[in-house]
C-alpha cells in the first residue's frame, strides 16, 4: 500500500507500491481495447491503495469504472456483489483481493454463469488459488514483480542458491524475504 511508508519514518519495502502494478494493467487494460473495467477490492489498505492505484492510472487513459465494489476480508459469499458488477456488462473486473478472494471470485463467477476477463495483481501467485479454482485460474491476468528468469545478475545468485536448496525456482515472497532478511 502506499501509504505503508513515509520519507520520514524507518521503514523499508521490498515489493513494489500499488502504483507500479496499476501502471502495467491499466496498459494492458488499453493495449487489449477493454473499455468496461469493474473493480472488486477487499476493504483494507493493500485492496483500496490498490484501486486508487487503477483508478489514477484509469483516468489518465480516459477510462472509469463502470462498477465499483468493496468487500470486507472475512467475505466468502461473492454473489450479490458479482450479480451488482455483471449487471454493468464489464469486459474486465479487477480483483484487488487475496487467492482465496479470487478463487471464490472465480468459482462464484462460473456458478452464476458470468464471464468477463479476470485480472488481480501478485496476490494471484498465491499456489491456494490454483487448489481451490483449477483451470478456472488459467486465464487470469496479473501484474507480478518478481521475474525468477530475469538477467539481473543479484537476482540470478538468489534464484541459482535457491533452486539448489529447494529445487525449484523462488516466488516473488520468497525474493521479497530474502531481500528483507538482507536488509536486516
Amino acid at each position: 500500500a502506499k501509504s505503508f511508508a513515509s520519507p520520514t519514518d524507518l521503514s523499508v519495502r521490498v515489493s513494489a507500491v500499488t502504483d507500479g502494478e496499476a501502471l502495467p494493467a491499466v496498459a494492458y487494460i488499453k493495449r487489449k481495447g477493454y473499455g468496461r473495467v469493474a473493480l472488486l477490492q477487499m476493504q483494507n489498505e493493500i485492496g483500496e491503495s490498490m484501486a486508487d492505484s487503477l483508478r489514477q492510472e484509469l483516468a489518465k487513459q480516459s477510462l472509469s469504472p463502470v462498477s465499483s465494489e468493496t468487500y470486507t476480508v472475512e467475505t466468502v459469499d461473492f454473489r450479490s456483489l458479482l450479480t451488482k458488477i455483471f449487471a454493468n456488462s464489464p469486459d474486465v473486473v479487477y480483483v484487488a483481493g487475496t487467492g482465496v478472494h479470487l478463487a471464490n471470485i472465480l468459482l462464484q463467477s462460473k456458478e452464476l454463469g458470468l464471464s468477463a476477463q479476470f485480472m488481480s495483481f501478485r496476490t494471484a501467485e498465491d499456489p491456494v488459488l490454483l487448489s481451490m479454482a483449477g483451470d478456472l485460474a488459467s486465464g487470469i491476468v496479473y501484474t507480478y514483480a518478481f521475474d525468477p528468469t530475469g538477467t539481473n545478475p543479484e537476482a540470478q545468485r538468489f534464484v541459482e542458491a535457491y533452486q539448489q536448496k529447494y529445487d525449484d525456482l523462488p516466488d516473488g515472497y520468497a525474493a521479497e524475504g530474502y531481500e528483507g532478511l538482507r536488509l536486516a
